[in-house]
């Protein structure tokens, strides 16, 4: 199972930009919901003095896989 790239027109790139502007457009409570309590649990590893900046490095990838799944379309 090996990664296959597609090559695409320069256009496509600005399409799904459009595309995620309007998905952000149709839920943007849904969305900014999800931002900010990725901010929350970010901001809430900061606070824990020695510990955190070592845990937040540690949990960085996993709450950005857990925004990103949050974010797929259906």
């Amino acid at each position: 199972m090996g990664l296959k790239l597609q090559d695409v027109p320069a256009a496509a790139g600005w399409r799904w930009v459009m595309a995620s502007f309007t998905e952000y457009a149709r839920h943007p409570v849904a969305y900014t919901g999800l931002f900010v309590a990725f901010m929350l649990a970010v901001f809430i590893a900061m606070l824990l003095p020695w510990i955190g900046g070592v845990l937040l490095l540690l949990a960085v990838p996993l709450l950005s896989l857990g925004f990103m799944i949050g974010t797929t379309s259906r």
